[in-house]
């Protein structure tokens, strides 16, 4: 039994040693065949300071992350996985290019070339909520565009609004509407108070509940009941002609009892419509019950002849 198990665990080591010697020469086989765009060279992590200008603006263009802002672990987690796209040949066409090296490296300037890797800052929040274990294939899955070319730059000038900016200026000016709305009520307000207080420092009120207030509001009622009653100052009493029209008040009267009985004649034609409609309707269902009776009758009869009762 012994034997037997130990003859087990030997296949098992030649079996698992075989298949990780084939894993690394597939993966070898792998890296011999990647040929990178302008026959670029692979990177390590000791390339970091050499290529720290362009890695910087990786991280700005793709990731939107300065890299004086951002810890020394995470930049060299985020270092780690550039490397490995790198040499994959998974990065754009043009970070491989050459002179995009050379372009950065004359963007920096002197001062800020000659530091090596960040001090220990805070890190973003995303590497510490610890996405950073897994930049190596979930973070760093997504590709950001390549770095504009003269041929690729847009013309300057007006462009056609989407949808979306047809709508968002349709909301601005409802906006604006209602703001200017406000601000006009807002302005009456203020006006009827200033006029309310300019009127009572000309004419002061009384304390309102106060008896002398109640006088007051009675002397305001007569007044306003006066002036209905009173003929305007200059004005005329005016003919039944201009009134009630060239015929008087007899022909105005007459007019009134022509009026009532088109009215009247009106609601008779309606009566009489109605009455129409509703006899109608009645003969109606006449001719249904009779129709039915007639119908209940044949069965009845064809029932009496099946059963026999």
């Amino acid at each position: 039994m012994e034997v037997h198990s130990a003859e087990h665990r030997s296949k098992r080591r030649r079996t698992s040693g075989s298949q990780s010697r084939s894993t690394d020469t597939h993966n070898d086989a792998l890296k011999r065949t990647t040929r990178l765009p302008f026959n670029a060279t692979e990177l390590s992590k000791a390339d970091f300071d050499e290529y720290r200008s362009m890695f910087a603006s990786y991280l700005k263009l793709q990731k939107q992350l300065d890299i004086n802002d951002i810890s020394r672990e995470e930049a060299k987690g985020r270092w780690k996985s550039f490397v490995k796209k790198w040499n994959r040949g998974e990065l754009a066409e043009g970070w491989y290019d050459p002179e995009i090296k050379r372009k950065t490296v004359r963007s920096i300037t002197p001062s800020s070339s000659s530091k090596a890797l960040p001090t220990p800052k805070r890190a973003s929040p995303k590497y510490r909520t610890g996405i950073s274990k897994s930049t190596d294939s979930d973070e760093d899955a997504e590709y950001g565009p390549s770095l504009p070319t003269s041929s690729t730059r847009a013309m300057p000038g007006p462009t056609i609004p989407s949808m979306q900016d047809l709508e968002l200026r349709n909301e601005l000016a409802v906006d604006d509407t209602l703001h200017q709305q406000k601000e006009l009520y807002y302005e009456r307000k203020l006006d009827r108070k200033r006029q309310k207080e300019h009127l009572e420092e000309i004419v002061p009120r009384a304390e309102p509940g106060t008896r002398e207030r109640q006088l007051e509001k009675k002397r305001e009622k007569a007044d306003q009941m006066r002036s209905f009653r009173d003929k305007s100052p200059g004005a005329t009493e005016a003919a039944d002609a201009e009134v009630y029209g060239e015929d008087g008040i007899e022909g105005f009267k007459a007019k009134k009892r022509d009026v009532e009985k088109k009215k009247n004649e009106r609601e008779l034609r309606k009566e009489e419509l109605w009455r129409a409609r509703a006899k109608e309707r009645e003969e109606r269902l006449e001719q249904h019950r009779a129709k039915e009776d007639k119908t209940m009758d044949m069965l009845k009869a064809l029932a009496r002849e099946r059963f026999g009762r």
